[in-house]
């Protein structure tokens, strides 16, 4: 186990805690949510920092993904996560999905997020009922808010997907490889305007997906600083 301790946020109730987190690659398994929805450029282009290069998925819009994880007991480490994610990216001509804001409800995940992948993670409340979920952050305002339908089926899929993080100028590469079982669904998104998410234009009814998976987050290498 990696030893570290990490400073709160401001507002939290203590100024300091010991996180202990587990070197990578960490297993993630359990349920997942992910809504899709085009972005426009000019306003993805605001959240992309150089060097990174944005590239459209199709003329005038990227892409902005939404994902909503509740890993379990099988994982490395179980927690609830949101992640929002603006792409495609080209990070000295990798591509990857750039993570642009995560929250989780687990001081370790929190500590070893940033430590290991760079990644911009924040403390979140996440509460799950049957088809629906609500995520608050650390001091308790409303980031987002979803609803959908679970269908009976879900297909095996694959999964290999690289991810982009970059923190204090550090632009980091990881992948999450494994297997997805997922169905398509529509997604009704509630994003208040004051929300962190507010500028990827989430809100709506959105494409999505929904299900289960089993993967496995590799080691992340700097390719940028």
């Amino acid at each position: 186990m990696v030893e570290r301790t990490v400073k709160r946020r401001p507002g939290r109730h203590d100024a300091r805690v010991d996180a202990s987190y587990p070197p990578p690659p960490w297993r993630l398994a359990g349920r997942l949510l992910i809504a899709v929805a085009p972005l426009r450029l000019e306003a993805a282009r605001g959240l992309v920092p150089a060097p990174l290069r944005l590239l459209p998925a199709w003329p005038g819009h990227a892409l902005a993904l939404l994902l909503l994880g509740s890993y379990d007991e099988r994982s490395t480490l179980p927690y609830d996560e949101l992640a929002a994610i603006v792409g495609p990216v080209l990070a000295q001509a990798r591509p990857g999905g750039l993570v642009t804001g995560i929250w989780v409800d687990d001081e370790r995940s929190a500590a070893g997020g940033r430590e290991l992948w760079g990644l911009p993670k924040q403390l979140a409340t996440l509460q799950w009922r049957p088809e629906a979920v609500e995520v608050h952050d650390a001091a308790g305002a409303p980031i987002a808010r979803a609803r959908w339908h679970e269908p009976r089926v879900h297909v095996p899929i694959p999964a290999a997907a690289p991810f982009i993080a970059a923190v204090d100028g550090a632009i980091r590469r990881g992948w999450l490889a494994g297997i997805m079982r997922l169905a398509p669904t529509r997604i009704e998104l509630e994003i208040p305007p004051a929300s962190p998410l507010a500028p990827l234009e989430l809100g709506g009814r959105r494409v999505g997906f929904t299900g289960r998976l089993d993967v496995r987050a590799l080691a992340a290498r700097v390719i940028a600083s």
